[in-house]
């Protein structure tokens, strides 16, 4: 019996060994984002020698998502004398108006087709006439969001 018992196991282990083996098939996602990509062009260091002055354009051109717009705001400083204490205030304008954002969507970022707009600074009259003589600095900054 014991023969018998032994001779069915090492039948029915062999048997099992040579089954055909099902392997379930997997499969592998792939996903691709393709990122927004964008050029802001703002205007040139310049020296200004008027209290009024056109200052050039700040356009955008590139790619973002349909439905999305690149949101662009300004803050600035005032103008600060070399001498390190004399300040004098000024406010950027744009269609002499006082400008400190704006916004573009797909359409308006095609290269050659862009929007822009034209910057201008204004310093007071009475802080022009009362500036004093020299060298003054000042920083625009320019900061763009897509939303």
């Amino acid at each position: 019996m014991k023969k018998k018992v032994i001779a069915s196991s090492i039948l029915l282990f062999g048997m099992l060994a040579f089954q055909p083996t099902t392997v379930a098939a997997e499969t592998t996602e792939v996903s691709a984002n393709c990122p927004s990509d964008y050029v802001v062009m703002i205007p040139p260091d310049q020296v200004i020698t008027e209290r009024q002055a056109e200052i050039g354009e700040v356009s955008i051109y590139g790619t973002i998502e349909p439905g999305k717009i690149i949101r662009l705001t300004t803050t600035s400083d005032e103008f600060i004398h070399e001498n390190g204490v004399n300040k004098v205030p000024f406010i950027v304008k744009s269609n002499n108006v006082l400008w400190t954002e704006d916004t573009w969507n797909e359409a308006e970022l095609i290269q050659g087709q862009e929007k822009s707009v034209t910057l201008g600074i204004e310093i007071g009259e009475m802080n022009w006439l009362f500036a004093k003589p020299g060298s003054y600095r000042a920083k625009i900054i320019y900061k763009t969001k897509i939303e």
